[in-house]
């Protein structure tokens, strides 16, 4: 009861306080897949979105619902012949680190172990 309590509270102050999430995710941010691969992922103003993982680069976009706790983030781009329509969780560990729960085509309900840490490039 305290967290739900607790988590409309927050959304309340967030919303009077213009809090707005995708202008913190805007830049480009890096992490390591669990393999070792390197990804990189670029969210630009107007939802559009560049995506890096290894050797590959997409082009495409995403779209960030801001009234959900954690933030739930949905993926559309091309990475090499495969266009991969995702969704996750997103949540800001630090201004300069992001959590991201392994994309599926269904949202997936945790963050459980499958995880990208993410960290803001300095441009």
């Amino acid at each position: 009861m305290f967290v739900r309590v607790f988590t409309f509270i927050a959304a309340l102050l967030f919303a009077g306080c213009g809090y707005d999430p995708t202008a913190r995710l805007l830049g480009a941010w890096e992490g390591r897949e669990a393999d070792g691969t390197r990804t990189i992922m670029v969210f630009e103003k107007g939802g559009q979105l560049t995506v890096i993982a290894g050797y590959e680069r997409g082009r495409g976009t995403y779209v960030i619902h801001p009234n959900t706790a954690p933030l739930h983030i949905d993926l559309d781009f091309q990475l090499g012949p495969t266009r991969i329509i995702a969704k996750s969780l997103l949540v800001f560990l630090s201004t300069d680190q992001l959590k991201l729960a392994q994309p599926t085509q269904k949202r997936p309900a945790d963050f459980g172990d499958k995880v990208l840490l993410l960290d803001r490039r300095v441009q």
